[in-house]
């Protein structure tokens, strides 16, 4: 009697009009496997050089490289760091709106930016950076924090970071170099 409330349909079952059938071409054929990397693994004196082209070639300016060892933490160390970090974010941002403002101005920040570090959120296109990882030395303070523009700064310095990953840097020799920024707001 109730036959028509028993029959689910479900949207993957309809063969030709599902998304998934739309877009057939660009899913991938095989399951995802993890690459290794290509080629050999280079001495941190070659990796210095192909991280400076880099740099030169992203067009990031005043940015120096510290070749850093890396320092497992425990899970403690790290939730605390993780702790104090988010704190330390919000009072970065809040002293940057009320006692850098004319820096801020300068870096190229509007005023309705600036209202918006005085109430600890980083405006739009800007990220408050960690200079030294904390797995590499860094620690949770104001003097480890930089606001930096998200597009192009912070994407080529974390695109920086992931070459090295890529090329097992970190893996063979358990150091990376660091890209160090001068100052509280680094914007070019």
């Amino acid at each position: 009697m109730w036959e028509w409330s028993n029959s689910k349909k479900s949207f993957i079952s309809a063969d030709k009009t599902s998304l998934l059938s739309a877009y057939a071409s660009y899913l991938p054929k095989t399951p995802a496997t993890r690459q290794e990397a290509s080629g050999e693994i280079p001495s941190p004196q070659q990796m210095e050089i192909l991280i400076q082209r880099q740099i030169t070639a992203c067009g990031l300016k005043d940015v120096s490289l510290k070749l850093l060892d890396f320092q497992p933490l425990s899970w403690e160390k790290k939730h605390r760091y993780s702790e104090e970090q988010v704190r330390g974010r919000k009072i970065f941002l809040k002293i940057l709106g009320y006692s850098h403002a004319e820096l801020c101005l300068a870096a190229g920040l509007a005023e309705s930016d600036i209202d918006l570090l005085k109430q600890s959120i980083s405006p739009e296109n800007y990220n408050v950076h960690i200079k030294t990882p904390f797995e590499f030395g860094g620690q949770p303070s104001l003097d480890n924090m930089c606001l930096v523009r998200t597009h192009p700064v912070h994407d080529n310095i974390h695109a920086l970071l992931e070459f090295q990953l890529e090329k097992n840097f970190l893996k063979h020799h358990k150091k990376l170099f660091i890209p160090q920024i001068e100052g509280i707001i680094k914007y070019a």
